[in-house]
């Protein structure tokens, strides 16, 4: 999925939603509120967000040369994770008591921006990708920063937005932390 969302020319060929426009609005605010649920903590809302046919990856980065490509490993992923995945994920963190990594849950702030929307050759569907950084401050003196560039899929079911797929490229090579059991 990585190389389907990668910034290639066919991907750009898109028309750009401009900055204003009420369709750009109507997706950034869906972006903030996404966060806002995660940052609260409502998973099984934010559940309620994503498709049944949702992808979530988070390539491994390292460091290399611009001849050898991007540096995302396109076999190797912090996360790759598919809707029965994240909704077992999802279950397993708010109904029982064998989710450590996340019980007492993190502390979190998600700040979504620099919003680039397309459209896709597929109708309803939009290329969004954003820059995020996100704050987490787990459990004693802990904090940490991490941030990426996320290349979303989002469609709209005739109510909403709905995300459909996720790509996460984080802008370090080693992560930090004792897990990444956060969504991005």
């Amino acid at each position: 999925m990585l190389e389907d969302l990668k910034e290639t020319p066919a991907a750009r060929a898109g028309n750009t939603i401009p900055f204003g426009d009420p369709l750009y609005n109507d997706v950034m605010q869906f972006l903030i509120e996404e966060a806002q649920l995660l940052d609260d903590g409502l998973l099984n809302d934010w559940l309620g967000l994503i498709t049944r046919d949702m992808l979530y990856e988070m390539p491994v980065r390292d460091h290399v040369r611009r001849s050898a490509g991007s540096g995302f490993e396109p076999v190797m992923k912090w996360i790759d994770d598919d809707y029965p995945a994240i909704a077992f994920k999802v279950k397993r963190y708010m109904a029982t008591e064998t989710a450590w990594a996340e019980d007492p849950p993190s502390f979190t702030r998600r700040i979504v921006s620099n919003l680039l929307l397309r459209t896709t050759a597929i109708e309803g569907e939009l290329s969004a990708r954003t820059s995020i950084l996100a704050y987490r401050k787990r459990g004693g003196d802990e904090s940490r920063l991490i941030s990426a560039r996320r290349q979303d899929v989002l469609r709209h079911d005739g109510q909403g937005w709905k995300l459909c797929r996720r790509v996460v490229m984080l802008d370090q090579s080693v992560v930090d932390m004792a897990n990444i059991a956060i969504f991005l």
